[in-house]
């Protein structure tokens, strides 16, 4: 009897640690699984915020930027002006190009945890920023009263290809807003529920 008891409590003991194993990978399973939405639902947050932040800055190159050369204002006050509007642009640039390498951050850490591609809609961004680049570079250009008038009327001519993407309903917004889109609907199924 006593060998009976002895088994019994063997069995039991075995039973119990089984168990507790058992309990203890439920334990862990469920914490990694909190830990994985955790990451993924912070990810999904700043990717959608980094998109959202290129769109903003995309559009604000409507309001910010008028390029102009009054011939009437004196050479000194030209270039004065001209300092000015080249310091803006090169901020502006330098911020709407760390919003876009923001971006591509994002996109190379959900393609780690999710496994997902935003190759194309981060192709499109820069297309985009490409595009505002190409249209402030130009801009500058034209008005520059160091340059030449022949380097002038070139980058006026280049600005001018470059306005009606900016300004005008079949432009580069519909192309981001495209991108944007599609980088909600993949983060949608892509969030952890």
């Amino acid at each position: 009897m006593s060998e009976g008891l002895q088994n019994f409590s063997t069995v039991i003991t075995t039973l119990a640690a089984v168990g507790a194993v058992y309990i203890g990978w439920m334990g862990l399973s469920t914490w990694k699984a909190q830990i994985q939405w955790e990451q993924g639902r912070g990810l999904a947050k700043a990717l959608l915020m980094s998109a959202n932040k290129v769109r903003t800055k995309a559009r604000a190159v409507r309001s910010e930027f008028f390029f102009q050369r009054d011939q009437n204002v004196p050479p000194q006050a030209q270039m004065e002006r001209h300092s000015v509007l080249q310091e803006r642009v090169l901020k502006y640039v330098a911020s709407f190009d760390e919003a876009v390498d923001d971006f591509e951050q994002y996109t190379v850490e959900a393609k780690l945890l999710w496994k997902a591609s935003f190759d194309e809609p981060l192709s499109e961004l820069r297309d985009v920023a490409h595009t505002v680049r190409s249209y402030l570079y130009s801009g500058l250009g034209s008005v520059s009263p160091l340059a030449k008038e022949l380097e002038r009327k070139q980058s006026a001519s280049v600005h001018t290809d470059f306005h009606p993407q900016i300004f005008h309903h079949d432009n580069i917004y519909v192309k981001l807003d495209a991108a944007i889109l599609k980088i909600e609907k993949t983060v949608a199924e892509m969030l952890p529920r």
